[in-house]
């Protein structure tokens, strides 16, 4: 996301600014990977999703970021009807997982599944 979108979500901001390495900052990989190719002419995007939102339990704000993320490149592409495709996580048993952040739930991976279909 651009700086001025990501400022719209401080928790993240927030995040971003105590990353350990300056290029994993998120308006940093934004401008670094995505602006530059802001004057091509692209056809639609097809977004695979990581599972750090899961894994971090960032579920209840998924639907905000998506649609931040999708106004901002349609924004920055100059076309309201870009098309975006998503490719949802694959089945895996988050539940058995014990090194991340938070416990997942057996609910975890399905209720993702949701957040991001419910942006679609």
């Amino acid at each position: 996301m651009s700086g001025k979108t990501l400022a719209d979500f401080p928790e993240l901001f927030e995040k971003s600014k105590k990353a350990s390495a300056e290029q994993s900052r998120a308006s940093h990989l934004y401008n670094g990977m995505i602006h530059p190719l802001v004057n091509y002419t692209i056809k639609g995007v097809l977004w695979y999703q990581g599972e750090a939102n899961l894994i971090n339990g960032d579920s209840t704000i998924y639907i905000d970021k998506q649609k931040a993320l999708v106004d901002n490149w349609r924004l920055a592409w100059k076309d309201n009807s870009l098309p975006f495709y998503y490719v949802q996580l694959a089945p895996y048993s988050y539940s058995r997982r014990s090194k991340d952040p938070i416990i997942h739930t057996k609910e975890a991976l399905p209720l993702f599944w949701e957040a991001q279909t419910a942006f679609m």
